[in-house]
């Protein structure tokens, strides 16, 4: 199981509205969240604490890129912190994508706890586990 976890900060006391969305080069189910374009509804802003278990990352090179620059940028990243990497060597980190799919566990204040999950037409429902 891959998984992660962000802070999400909404507009008023209520817990997020997500919505669920097609993910690029997925299945064709509308089961997913961008989490970094997800400011609808009462979503303000959205902060990733940490990932575990990722799934893969690419990074593709200007044209102009230097081969010693490229080799040192992925030496760097090898090493250590992905983010870190770059931050300290002066690099961008140009576009990144998250993308979550359920269930989805949503807990806030006062002890709130709810799992989401996108039923057929993609709108978010409470999760239920099936009984065997």
């Amino acid at each position: 199981m891959r998984s992660g976890s962000w802070t999400v900060y909404t507009n008023n006391d209520n817990p997020p509205e997500f919505e669920f969305d097609y993910v690029p080069g997925g299945d064709g189910t509308k089961d997913s969240i961008d989490m970094y374009n997800c400011n609808y509804n009462n979503i303000e802003e959205v902060e990733m604490i940490e990932t575990w278990d990722g799934c893969y990352e690419d990074m593709e090179w200007p044209d102009d890129i230097d081969a010693d620059e490229q080799t040192a940028i992925e030496e760097a990243v090898d090493e250590g912190d992905y983010f870190s990497a770059l931050q300290d060597n002066d690099w961008l980190d140009g576009e990144t994508e998250m993308w979550i799919w359920g269930p989805i566990l949503i807990e806030g204040n006062n002890n709130f706890r709810k799992i989401i999950v996108a039923d057929e037409e993609g709108k978010v429902v409470e999760f239920e586990e099936e009984i065997l």
